[in-house]
């Protein structure tokens, strides 16, 4: 998946919509970089949940989590969920030591996609992907690359109706 990803993400556009799925699955793990915890559709339900695929070797990941968690912080019925496809959940921890100080926080919400398995379901083929879900799993928006302003427009509407 790996190769795949980085393959598509050399030749992805900007405005490429990301992956093709309607739904979440329903059955899925995610485990914490930070340890303890797991995030699968039982921790989702009911939010509005955004969330941004990465990996350690993609340099316009950073850039788009800090963009767009702001979006979601503070809001109690939204959640903001990195998902890291790489190998190791080590190689993302890295990362995010590598990252700007407005993006080393965001180790807390993150989490690693062992085997790639949410973002195959969800037919991510390039980094960084952003999908939106509603509180049900089903994908409201996408987008692939970094975001334009009118998707940046689009998820503040979609996070703020989550109140």
């Amino acid at each position: 998946m790996k190769k795949l990803l980085l393959a598509a993400a050399l030749v992805a556009s900007s405005t490429a919509y990301a992956g093709g799925a309607k739904t979440l699955p329903r059955s899925y793990k995610l485990s914490s970089l930070t340890g303890g915890t797991t995030v699968g559709p039982k921790e989702l339900k009911g939010k509005v949940t955004v969330l941004q695929f990465f990996a350690a070797w993609c340099v316009g990941c950073g850039p788009v989590m800090g963009e767009i968690a702001p979006l979601v912080e503070g809001n109690d019925g939204a959640k903001f969920v990195p998902v890291s496809v790489d190998e190791t959940a080590g190689e993302a921890v890295a990362y995010f030591k590598r990252q700007t100080a407005a993006v080393k926080p965001l180790v807390r919400l993150a989490t690693h996609d062992k085997d790639a398995k949410l973002a195959s379901a969800l037919r991510i083929e390039a980094l960084p992907a952003v999908v939106v879900v509603d509180g049900e799993g089903k994908v409201l928006t996408s987008y692939v690359g970094h975001p334009d302003a009118a998707f940046v427009q689009k998820v503040k509407k979609l996070v703020g109706a989550a109140h």
